[in-house]
């Protein structure tokens, strides 16, 4: 009998991450999504819902961005899945990919419903509020709230630190660099600049997929500040992972 194995969907959607198809990842998880419905295996479609969410932000593609936000979010909204672990979670996945579809309004309501679940769930500093907390800076920073980004960006910085989350560590180093870029205090973007360079450079730091990930996230924003050398060291690390997959 045909059968969904969650994990072994996700481990070979991170097999694509890591070569960087990510056209491939998603045609991979529209095929899954279509046999969890042929199943009636709704625990399953609303996971690989959950990677496709992720994966339409990250290409950019709000038309299906939005159906697979609308299609989660009725299975949310299901008594079944009425407190499940992974709603805080999903919640902060929909918040984001709607703030990078210029849909602030409903953004704003589902970064709150992650919050909540949050605090329903875990202790104040585990890892998952620094992802919350990076995603919150980001929609106040585009919104013109710089004090309130501000708070958010270092709040996060001070969990992942001490977590040793170098990774993200670095892309809110970078984040906040572009915070202080545009409250015009330059002394500061270059000290969290420097700061980004000193967590991905750290020779103990796996290069594997998501450092190749966060290299190119980051790698841009040394060129818009005059800071080639850097941002080409990132790129070139970035391919060099790849080019191993």
């Amino acid at each position: 009998m045909t059968h969904l194995n969650i994990q072994e969907i996700i481990s070979r959607c991170d097999e694509f991450f890591n070569a960087g198809n990510t056209v491939g990842a998603g045609e991979f998880l529209r095929e899954k999504l279509s046999l969890a419905r042929q199943l009636q295996n709704q625990s399953a479609e609303l996971t690989i819902l959950n990677e496709l969410i992720g994966h339409y932000r990250m290409m950019s593609d709000p038309d299906r961005g939005i159906n697979a936000i609308n299609d989660a979010a009725c299975l949310l909204g299901k008594k079944e899945f009425d407190g499940i672990a992974a709603a805080g979670t999903i919640y902060l996945n929909i918040a984001t990919a709607l703030h990078s579809f210029n849909r602030n309004d409903e953004a704003l309501k589902y970064y709150d419903m992650a919050h909540k679940e949050y605090r329903k769930q875990f202790p104040p500093e585990d890892i998952s509020f620094a992802g919350l907390y990076n995603n919150m800076a980001a929609f106040h920073s585009s919104s013109g709230e710089f004090t309130a980004a501000e708070n958010y960006y270092l709040a996060a910085l001070d969990i992942l630190q001490k977590h040793n989350n170098r990774c993200d560590a670095a892309v809110t180093c970078v984040n906040l660099a572009g915070l202080y870029a545009k409250k015009e205090d330059f002394p500061l973007v270059e000290t969290f600049l420097d700061c980004a360079m000193d967590f991905l450079s750290d020779p103990e730091l796996p290069h594997n997929g998501y450092f190749a990930h966060s290299c190119l996230k980051c790698a841009p924003v040394f060129g818009e500040f005059d800071r080639k050398n850097d941002m080409e060291k990132l790129t070139s690390f970035a391919g060099e992972v790849y080019e191993r997959n």
